[in-house]
């Protein structure tokens, strides 16, 4: 396979080196007979001293080679969440002051929320970079998240200016903007529903639902007994919750990965390691609360088909991963809850292995590359498609620019990150 790799593009990589993701990834390269990738960490990035466009500067004026630069996931580090929660304070002319190098990361971008137009629908309380800088890391505790998504789609836009400035020719595996596109889930509805991509309806005009009383209300009016609630920007389950109503009764009912503890009278919030049931309105509107304050996007509850008897008729939903435009990997994510994703100990199937016939999975690759399609500039996402119970009518439920991290599946004899490259270098 590697005899039939171009090996002039050099790949650099920023992410946070050691996670599975760059390993995966420079493994992968060594079995293709590729050097490996130039690695930057974000943590580097985020406290360079100056303009940290500068660590770019050794691979993008070397005129022999085409930079390629790959932005892996963030998450993992928690002195890196720090940074990135720091980042997206408030700026100076907003009235807080900042330590002169988190000033220069600012002055560095032109618009400093160019990628995040929806910003000003998180009504959180934002804190200053040094109190972000101090927090103390608390094992699954959500910090700050509107915040900590502010500054991501900061750091993307300084990354893009500064690596096109130096190279005009440097190309992106997924363009930043596109990046920040992707995580924020409102902006995909709209931009999906625009062209036709079948996504879950929601109740009420994107922004109108900024409490408990205005979800209920937009429920109501939208005849919505049961949506999802998530989190605009959040990822691996974080902040969803499955939230129904008995039209008759008032009773409601929250699924949720959200757990919650008051500390000195005031509530914070965790990814609990599994599902927590919530039937106690207070709690419930607490939590709601907090996640329209962060951002929040909400869907009405399509029921997921099963799975044969076989796999105890749990409920499922597919990830599909693209590159280059076109369907590769994939892999069925069942639960018995409403929530599928893996990393809740949930179950995993080969599509084939559920009944899924070959004309479905046609469609499933449909609606994925569809999808895909709407992001020209990027080459990878994993698209998460659920079908519905009756019909198994597929919609689009989730956008990873991050998600091919897919354990154990092959396609053509090859990983997700052996595929990526050779697609890459073959041209």
């Amino acid at each position: 396979m590697s005899n039939c790799l171009e090996t002039n593009r050099q790949l650099i990589v920023i992410g946070n080196p050691g996670n599975k993701r760059t390993s995966f990834l420079q493994k992968a390269r060594t079995r293709l007979g590729l050097p490996p990738a130039h690695l930057i960490s974000y943590l580097d990035w985020l406290r360079y001293k100056g303009s940290p466009g500068e660590l770019l500067r050794p691979y993008l004026q070397d005129g022999k080679q085409l930079p390629l630069i790959r932005l892996d996931s963030p998450g993992e580090q928690f002195e890196v969440e720090r940074e990135l929660i720091a980042l997206g304070a408030v700026c100076a002319e907003e009235g807080n002051r900042m330590d002169p190098s988190t000033e220069a990361l600012y002055q560095s971008a032109a618009a400093l929320d160019a990628f995040h137009p929806l910003h000003h629908l998180s009504t959180a309380a934002r804190i200053s970079p040094q109190e972000a800088r101090y927090l103390i890391q608390e094992q699954g505790r959500i910090y700050h998240p509107a915040q900590w998504f502010r500054g991501f789609c900061r750091l993307l836009h300084q990354i893009k200016q500064q690596a096109e400035a130096l190279s005009p020719s440097v190309r992106w595996m997924n363009d930043p903007a596109e990046i920040a596109l992707m995580f924020d889930k409102r902006r995909c509805h709209q931009l999906l529903t625009a062209h036709g991509v079948p996504v879950p309806p929601i109740p009420a005009a994107l922004g109108s639902i900024g409490n408990y009383e205005e979800l209920r209300e937009a429920m109501r009016t939208g005849r919505m007994h049961r949506v999802f609630i998530k989190l605009a920007f959040g990822s691996s389950a974080s902040g969803i919750a499955a939230y129904q109503i008995n039209p008759s009764t008032g009773a409601e009912v929250m699924v949720t990965t959200i757990g919650q503890e008051y500390r000195d009278q005031q509530p914070v919030y965790y990814n609990a390691g599994s599902l927590r049931k919530y039937t106690d309105t207070t709690i419930i509107k607490t939590i709601v609360n907090w996640l329209c304050e962060q951002g929040v996007h909400v869907e009405r509850w399509i029921e997921k088909a099963s799975a044969p008897a076989a796999l105890h008729k749990q409920v499922f939903d597919i990830r599909q991963l693209v590159v280059g435009g076109q369907a590769c990997h994939r892999v069925a994510r069942l639960s018995r809850t409403p929530i599928t994703n893996l990393h809740l100990r949930n179950d995993r199937a080969d599509p084939a292995d559920i009944g899924l016939t070959p004309e479905t999975i046609d469609r499933i690759e449909e609606i994925a590359q569809a999808t895909m399609a709407l992001f020209p500039s990027s080459f990878v996402a994993g698209i998460d498609v659920l079908l519905s119970r009756d019909s198994l009518k597929p919609y689009i439920a989730d956008i990873n620019p991050f998600g091919d991290l897919v354990y154990d599946v092959q396609f053509n004899g090859c990983s997700t990150y052996e595929w990526e490259m050779t697609c890459i270098y073959k041209g």
